[in-house]
């Protein structure tokens, strides 16, 4: 009886000793460990589907523009964006937002490879997510936000007068003048567009919430402040993109 008591406590000691490993190893992980782990995590899925909102607010705190949109992210066709409200930023079927950077595989990729410091909120974690906290050094949130503009920019220098519902009705006259007038503004469009990307500057964090069991994101909150000069003033406004993560394969 002795001998087996003794086994038996063995054994309990052993599955305690490994449960307790287990732990360790999933709490033990550093930020950037974590952090890499879900980056991988996220482009190894086959698909995924999420949501996002982007606010757009002046340095007054109120929102200037606020645009919905759905997202699918597969493997070997990259992201389909679908605009569910705000003004019209996306172009019928495609993606006119930027792929880098309003695709969050190729978004968090990028900060890993930038080099980003991430550091873990414990306040805001628990045994089964982790909040992470995210920030890139100035020069990479100015590459992200310009390269992200410049996409919404080529969106709208895309758009012809010819594309409007009206214009068949319109007389050959008409059509000249509108024309016109439509070239004119986008040559001070240009102007105006090529003013604020010399001038930005960009600060950056991500607010990043992992499963730590399946190592994928919940949700991904990039909080931004633009600055650049706009009509030879200085101007400051903040964005902000939410996206939440819905189902994975």
């Amino acid at each position: 009886m002795i001998a087996i008591i003794r086994t038996f406590a063995v054994i309990l000691s052993l599955q305690m000793l490994l449960l307790y490993g287990c732990s360790v190893g999933s709490a033990g992980r550093s930020p950037e460990e974590l952090f890499s782990l879900t980056v991988s995590g996220l482009s190894a899925r086959e698909v995924y589907h999420f949501k996002a909102q982007s606010n757009s607010m002046e340095q007054a705190g109120k929102v200037q523009m606020k645009t919905a949109f759905d997202g699918v992210v597969q493997r070997h066709n990259g992201l389909q964006l679908k605009q569910t409200g705000g003004p019209r930023l996306l172009s019928s079927g495609g993606d006119s937002l930027g792929d880098d950077n309003y695709n969050p595989s190729a978004l968090l990729e990028g900060l890993l490879k930038a080099r980003a410091e991430v550091k873990l909120d414990a306040s805001r974690s628990d045994a089964g997510t982790a909040c992470l906290i995210i920030t890139p050094d100035a020069k990479e949130a100015t590459r992200i936000w310009r390269e992200r503009l410049d996409g919404q920019w080529q969106s709208v220098r895309s758009l012809q007068p010819e594309q409007s519902s009206g214009w068949s009705r319109l007389d050959a006259s008409k059509k000249r003048e509108i024309k016109g007038r439509w070239g004119e503004e986008l040559k001070q469009g240009e102007r105006s567009w090529g003013d604020r990307m010399n001038s930005l500057a960009a600060q950056a964090s991500y607010e990043l919430l992992v499963d730590r069991k399946r190592l994928v994101p919940i949700s991904l909150t990039e909080t931004s402040k633009l600055a650049y000069r706009a009509e030879g003033k200085q101007t400051e406004e903040k964005r902000r993109i939410m996206f939440q993560f819905q189902s994975f394969r």
